[in-house]
């Protein structure tokens, strides 16, 4: 009989047990013998200049191993910063000290570390820290970064505040489009900062061995070969000197991964410096002023539209604040760029993004990374267009969707869709919200005084980016028949090591139980890239693919000489080697291991050992897509605004486990829920932040959230071996322009147009009562 396929089904995760039962390990938990502890004292000011630094007094507390400042960084002759180099015509460089040197450009930016032997007096020395500080103006948003005699936030550097300023699109094809239109619309946009407020704050252990010359750092990641390189960039230490371990990781979102914090080279030299392990661990409101931000962008767009309602052109000036230093290069911008055209047919596409240093916390990756700036710009502007033009917006929607037919699609801004099905999801969307009877609901319930409101976010994002970002896998058989499995990927709650074991025990006929998962360590793999932008599967689980097609060839040369018989007779099905013909007479894969490591008997051409190690680079983006429809209700005394339902139709390509994929779309959901009516990160005109606690950031809560109604369609990607695609990040793509469509179309008997995010209840109660006057 043979095996049952485990990949596609819903197996529950096998990580969770041991984190239901406490016995998760996080960077925190971590006590080496000897530990000593960090506290970083930050600049209180957002801009200013250091005039000195008084240590005297830290240092003779009792309890206090040292204090340091840029100073012992630069005696002790190491680089002590990053240097992120333009990549682009129109990108400025940008230099941020591991400690600040000379100036500080937000609250927050570190400026000495002290050491202690406990935790608590860490934290009280910072007090006796003396810093004397010159204040210079700052400048708390990109418009005061703008204006023609703004402060300069990095003095000597520049004549502006402009980090990037670059154009993408044929400007002159769309201004073409836009002549030849008969319908212009324009609308201003914001995608406001916000932060990711991970479970676990950030966290760095340092362990340094002068037995080995090396450095052991466990933090809390999702990229430890990525945090090597920066821990080697800073310190100027070879990579093969630094050893990464993520160890249990409460949640990332993007704000652990793809650019770099100063506390990693930091701890890590301290380590060395002092010999002895040392830790640091962030609390709630120094991560509020230090953690990386993310979004940050401000969109005018317009879109071109013909007579019949098909969409000729649409154009976006961008401004993003990147904060006070470009952490992660043009990465935002190109992803704004990468979905322009959303999933539509637009065949005229301009946009210029200005990248802009304000006195504030840098802007880095959160969960979409450019993605759902992209697709609110484009998504507004659709449903804007339809109401303008007196439009149902499903049907605007429909007859611009890129058809299934058009497929692989080229954008006009060059990007290459897949695949896709984009009419079946809405049309499953729409069936699960019963649409007529809603838009009938919707003007009973006019009549009687309670306005409900239904908005539509039709999405394509960009996931397991390729070519050139490669992932690495490893699969070893023991002697003793245990079965390893290393991939570069590092899982910080996705489940990884349940669908990696799904994969390959279909692959290599193997039970789920009998394969250890590693990942997160940067010594097990010479490569890693590891886990955001929804790739780990995409792109991490092919290279586990990859592993197990040279694992089953070697073993057919094992099978070969023991079957006596051509290797290309030699079939594998279900764990089982045999002659095709003869399955009668058969040799498990876990026997072939066992005689790899044989001493006599296998031919000398065979190599010993049954293990496979390969990286997989893919050729394209997997694009997955989807419809997610919200319906409100908002009351019009109080402005309160109820989200009502939420639908998600998801493609995310051919699913491992549904289960899995089913927990991705309800958190990501939660945080576009999130970011449409709660979140926001506030600064004042200075650059001083007014959003440091959770008791003036708002976070969704389990009330605010209805049950997720949630279905799927599945279109394989065509040039990966599993036909899958990315999910992690599609509910956070497409939750915000649903909500704030379905507000504005709830809005509409007072004829409001827009309104940004979050939208609070008192926005609301305050656009109706400026209309009623």
């Amino acid at each position: 009989m043979a095996k049952t396929k485990v990949s596609g089904a819903k197996i529950p995760r096998f990580e969770d047990i041991p984190l239901i039962k406490g016995e998760g390990k996080y960077t925190d938990d971590f006590q080496p013998d000897g530990l000593a502890y960090a506290a970083i004292l930050r600049s209180q000011h957002a801009h200013a200049k250091i005039v000195s630094i008084d240590v005297e007094v830290a240092n003779k507390m009792e309890g206090v191993v040292a204090v340091y400042t840029s100073e012992d960084l630069e005696n002790d002759q190491i680089p002590g910063m990053f240097h992120v180099k333009g990549s682009f015509e129109g990108q400025r460089d940008s230099k941020f000290s591991i400690l600040a040197r000379e100036y500080v450009r937000y609250t927050g930016e570190p400026i000495a570390v002290v050491i202690a032997d406990d935790r608590y007096v860490a934290h009280e020395a910072l007090s006796l820290v003396g810093v004397k500080y010159e204040r210079l103006e700052s400048n708390g948003d990109v418009w005061s970064s703008m204006v023609e005699d703004a402060p300069i936030v990095h003095i000597g550097e520049g004549e502006d505040n402009i980090a990037l300023d670059w154009e993408y699109g044929d400007k002159k094809s769309t201004r073409e489009a836009f002549d030849d239109a008969e319908h212009i619309f324009e609308l201003d946009m914001v995608n406001q900062k916000l932060h990711p407020d991970a479970m676990e704050p950030r966290s760095v252990i340092a362990d340094y061995s002068e037995d080995t010359g090396r450095v052991t750092v466990k933090t809390s990641t999702q990229t430890p070969h990525g945090i090597r390189k920066n821990i080697s960039i800073a310190l100027g230490l070879s990579e093969d000197h630094i050893r990464v371990i993520a160890p249990d990781v409460g949640g990332g979102f993007g704000s652990k991964g793809g650019s770099p914090y100063v506390e990693d080279p930091l701890i890590s030299w301290c380590s060395i410096q002092l010999k002895r392990p040392v830790k640091w661990t962030g609390r709630r409101s120094e991560a509020h002023h230090s953690d990386h931000h993310g979004r940050g962008f401000f969109v005018k767009g317009k879109i071109a539209v013909g007579k019949s309602g098909k969409i000729k052109g649409i154009e976006f000036e961008v401004v993003f604040d990147i904060g006070a230093y470009l952490v992660w290069g043009k990465t935002p911008a190109a992803n704004f760029r990468h979905l322009s055209s959303g999933a539509y047919q637009i065949p005229a596409i301009y946009g210029n993004v200005k990248g802009i240093f304000t006195n504030t916390a840098p802007v880095g990756p959160y969960r979409g990374a450019g993605r759902p700036e992209a697709i609110y710009s484009v998504e507004r502007l659709v449903d804007y267009a339809a109401r303008e033009m007196g439009m149902d917006p499903v049907e605007f929607r429909r007859m611009n969707l890129v058809p299934l037919e058009a497929f692989p699609y080229e954008t006009a801004v060059g990007m290459t869709y897949d695949s896709g099905n984009y009419e079946l999801a809405l049309d499953k969307a729409l069936e699960m919200l019963d649409y007529d009877k809603t838009r009938n609901l919707q003007e009973e319930l006019r009549e009687r005084g309670r306005y409900i409101g239904i908005g539509f976010s039709t999405f394509v994002e960009n996931t397991g980016t390729g070519p050139s970002v490669p992932e690495s896998g490893k699969i070893i058989f023991e002697e003793d028949g245990n079965v390893k499995v290393y991939c570069g990927t590092a899982d910080h709650g996705q489940g990884h090591k349940t669908a990696f074991r799904q994969i390959l025990s279909d692959k290599l006929g193997l039970p789920m139980d009998s394969m250890d998962i590693y990942e997160g360590d940067s010594d097990a793999l010479e490569h890693g890239v590891g886990t955001f932008g929804s790739r780990s599967i995409a792109v991490g689980a092919s290279a586990l693919v990859k592993c197990a097609e040279i694992i089953i060839d070697k073993s057919k040369q094992i099978a070969s000489w023991y079957f006596e018989a051509p290797v290309e007779d030699i079939g594998f099905e279900d764990g089982d080697f045999f002659v095709v013909g003869s399955k009668d007479k058969s040799i498990k894969i876990g026997k072939i291991a066992m005689m790899s490591y044989e001493d006599g008997g296998l031919p000398e051409e065979i190599e010993r050992g049954l293990e496979a190690e390969a990286l997989y680079d893919p050729v394209s983006n997997a694009y997955s897509f989807g419809t997610h429809i919200a319906v409100v209700e908002i009351d019009a005394e109080s402005g309160e605004v109820k989200l009502e339902r939420y639908i998600a139709v998801d493609d995310c390509g051919v699913q491992i486990n549904p289960l899995l994929v089913e927990g991705q779309l309800h958190g990501g959901s939660v945080q576009g829920i999130g970011q449409a009516l709660y979140e926001k990160t506030v600064y004042d005109s200075t650059g001083n932040l007014l959003t440091g606690t959770l008791q003036d950031y708002a976070l969704p809560r389990t009330f605010h959230i209805p049950d997720i109604e949630l279905g799927s369609t599945v279109t394989p990607c065509p040039h990966n071996p599993l036909g899958s695609k990315g999910a992690g990040e599609s509910g956070a793509i497409a939750a915000p322009p649903a909500i704030v469509n379905a507000v504005i179309d709830a809005l509409q008997p007072w004829g409001i147009k827009s309104m940004d995010m979050p939208i609070t209840d008192e926005s609301v109660w305050q656009a109706i009562k400026e209309k009623k006057i």
